[in-house]
């Protein structure tokens, strides 16, 4: 596992991400990368490195590639730590619109397993993150923010 013995290198960080992220498009490498920690090593680099706009746009790119398994109907459950990791990367970057998409859609993702929702529900800040970059780009990114708006407040209720 070369990233995780580097992982102090941004620069390196910064390459083996990109190259996850081109990786995880392949269903069959998706599965590898799933079966060899590679979602630990996104949410490391993107904890390390966040001010790198290159590293968390790279890591939500991936991480929307490897959130849903369409062939096994199955969606990435996430932690409270995760989402506090993205939505860091959305905060850190409001203006770099490739970020703000990127995790709109593995928030949009996330929806999709009732066990991620209540982790989702718990964040109050999300909504205005998910408003701040509609309003910043003018961008509802496919309808996915207005998806999310809805669903959100359903689940405060």
């Amino acid at each position: 596992n070369g990233l995780a013995a580097h992982v102090c290198s941004e620069k390196l960080c910064e390459e083996c991400v990109g190259a996850i992220k081109c990786l995880s498009i392949d269903e069959k490498t998706k599965k590898l990368l799933g079966e060899n920690d590679a979602l630990d090593l996104i949410f490391s680099a993107m904890c390390l490195y966040s001010e790198n706009a290159t590293i968390q746009q790279s890591a939500l790119a991936a991480l929307s590639n490897l959130s849903v398994d369409v062939n096994a109907n199955q969606v990435l459950r996430i932690s409270s730590d995760d989402l506090d990791t993205i939505t860091n990367g959305m905060r850190t970057h409001p203006k770099v619109k490739d970020i703000q998409e990127s995790a709109i859609i593995v928030l949009r993702n996330f929806t999709c397993s009732p066990s991620n929702c209540l982790i989702l529900q718990q964040d109050a800040h999300l909504p205005g993150l998910i408003r701040s970059a509609v309003v910043n780009f003018n961008d509802s990114f496919q309808g996915r923010a207005e998806d999310l708006l809805q669903v959100l407040p359903l689940l405060n209720q």
